[in-house]
């Protein structure tokens, strides 16, 4: 994606991007901030933390996004701001297709909705070869990215890319210099990310980890009489539990041997609906993975 220096601004990783984004653009508390449901719950958080109204529209790991409910609740509601995980989405694991993607960005231009576009999950893409699609891209989108899901999760080193007007009004935040990781950090980001070949390197054996440990996860989930879409990437499965047993009640389960997983209220803007979710991350070893289903399941 096309970007000059001055689109940039480097930030402690993604959340302290959508951090700073929705203390600059969420000025008006009567206006609501559209979101995904199930999203990730560090971004409901931040929102919450704005006392944002949240309009919630559904995603599944099967069908993805439902272009038409999208564009009745941006037309009806008049939503100002924004927040997607297009790529490998948290925590379903859906992948958008590069048709929905123009769509969603000819729909915000139209309704002058700005979109803040997460893509931090962008290159964990677990197909072989990966098949990345366009970005989520238009006059209002932000994209924001981090380094600790590819790299290395103690490596906050995060980033907004948008127009370079707004970029200068980010920089003059107060909260801007609060949300800007040390110059050590970013000197070690820019080292690993300016390798080319390097960066090459760990993303293939990133992807390889990652692939065969989703592919134990789902092996040992097999005969649970749960169910899931196996993701093409990302990091979690987004498993239905059937309708005979409650995600929080299993994870507190788990949470008494010492297990923590999180169920879907945690994940949904009401904190109530996908009562019979839970996401399960294959970011383990697989030695980690069948103790983890053997205390989920026992």
């Amino acid at each position: 994606m096309a970007t000059r220096p001055e689109q940039l601004l480097v930030t402690s990783g993604a959340q302290a991007a959508l951090t700073l984004l929705t203390d600059h653009l969420h000025t008006d508390r009567r206006s609501p901030v559209l979101v995904e449901s199930p999203t990730y719950p560090g971004a409901l958080a931040i929102l919450r933390r704005r006392r944002a109204r949240l309009l919630p529209v559904p995603v599944t790991a099967a069908h993805g996004w439902d272009v038409e409910r999208l564009a009745r609740t941006i037309r009806d509601r008049g939503p100002r701001l924004a927040y997607l995980i297009p790529d490998f989405h948290n925590p379903t694991g859906a992948h958008m297709g590069a048709h929905t993607r123009g769509e969603i960005a000819a729909l915000a231009e139209r309704h002058a909705l700005t979109v803040v576009v997460d893509e931090t999950m962008r290159d964990l893409d677990l197909r072989t070869p990966p098949r990345p699609e366009p970005h989520l891209g238009g006059a209002t989108a932000i994209q924001i990215g981090s380094t600790s899901k590819v790299l290395w999760s103690g490596l906050r080193v995060g980033w907004i890319r948008a127009r370079a007007a707004l970029v200068a009004e980010l920089v003059r935040n107060p909260l801007q210099a609060q949300l800007s990781p040390p110059p050590l950090e970013q000197l070690i980001a820019t080292e690993l990310l300016g390798d080319a070949d390097g960066l090459a390197a760990v993303l293939a054996d990133r992807r390889a980890r990652l692939r065969a440990q989703r592919d134990r996860l789902a092996e040992l989930l097999t005969g649970t009489g749960w169910s899931c879409t196996v993701p093409d990437g990302g990091l979690s499965l987004w498993l239905h539990l059937g309708p005979d047993t409650l995600a929080t009640e299993l994870a507190a389960r788990a949470a008494r041997r010492e297990l923590a997983v999180s169920p879907g209220p945690q994940f949904a803007a009401d904190r109530a609906t996908l009562a019979h979710h839970l996401r399960l991350p294959f970011t383990a070893t697989p030695d980690v993975l069948t103790r983890a289903v053997r205390l989920l399941t026992g």
